[in-house]
């Protein structure tokens, strides 16, 4: 999945957890974000 589409993806589960606090958007955001920064540091090595 490309970058910008992760970015998308980050934004919408944030909003999805503006509007329902009890969803499991938190643990989904967690992955993500583990997800972005090995990407990130793979693109570097």
């Amino acid at each position: 999945m490309p970058a910008e589409d992760l970015e998308i993806l980050s934004q919408r589960l944030q909003s999805a957890l503006d509007v329902d606090p009890s969803s499991p958007v938190p643990a989904l955001q967690a992955l993500l974000r583990r997800e972005v920064r090995k990407r990130s540091e793979g693109g570097r090595a």
